[in-house]
This record gives structure tokens, sequence and C-alpha cells, in this order.
């Protein structure tokens, strides 16, 4: 939810190969038992929003990478889509207890874009994962 509400996009926003990294990324914190935070994550990556801006993919930074891209080709992704219902019991995935959504549910226009995510607005869990990962061989 962070790293959607980060990027301004809606969950059929983002492309298919970013969200393999998206549960690889939380999956590596897992094991190591860090909480990931969306700062940590995306300071790995830089965005790459589609012209004219429908959907979003994230691209590991040049010499900073922390995962291989996972490099599937999903042909027509982007003519497929989702209609999600929210039933009452489920609302607490979607929205804030003031209803305010957890993230976009719908397309939004203006995705963030972004290069390099600034590391020096982290927290000090930012800053233990970043250290950690920065340590990890390439």
């Amino acid at each position: 939810m962070g790293v959607l509400r980060a990027l301004n996009v809606a969950p059929t926003q983002i492309h298919r190969n970013t969200w393999v990294s998206i549960k690889d990324f939380r999956l590596l914190c897992d094991v190591l038992c860090l909480h990931p935070t969306p700062s940590s994550f995306l300071s790995y990556y830089t965005s790459h929003p589609a012209q004219p801006v429908s959907w979003n993919s994230l691209i590991g930074r040049s010499g900073s990478f922390l995962l291989n891209s996972f490099t599937v080709c999903y042909t027509r992704f982007k003519e497929r889509f989702v209609k999600v219902i929210i039933r009452l019991e489920a609302t607490t995935f979607f929205l804030e207890g003031n209803g305010q959504s957890r993230f976009p549910l719908y397309w939004t226009s203006q995705p963030r874009d972004f290069k390099e995510w600034l590391r020096l607005t982290g927290s000090a869990n930012d800053i233990e994962i970043l250290s950690l990962f920065d340590a990890l061989p390439r």
C-alpha cells in the first residue's frame, strides 16, 4: 500500500514485473526480520511511467540495484482490467478508519516520476535496511 501511495498509482497501474520486485523485497526483509518500508524499497529503483501516462514500471538503479530484474514479457497486459468490489468485511484492507483510501483505487493521470528516491528523509528503520542491503555483495 505504501509503494502505491508513494507512486500515486492504483494497483492495476503497476507493471507486473514491478509487483514481483515488491514481493521479493518484502520476502527478503521478512527473512532478515526487518520491517520493509516504501522508502527503503524505492531507494533501489527509478520510476519509468509510460507515455502517455497510464502505467508505471520500476527499474533497478544502475550500480545500486538490489535484486536482478524479473523480465518476463506479459504481452497485452495493459488491455486487461480487473473490477474489484469491496465487501463490507474487507474495507479495512482498502480504507483507513476515517474512510480515506489507503492507496489510489482508480487509475491516476499523474504517477510519481523519480530518478532517485531521496535517502536523506528516511526513518531509523529505513537507514537500518539500507545499511544492511547496501553492504550485501552484488
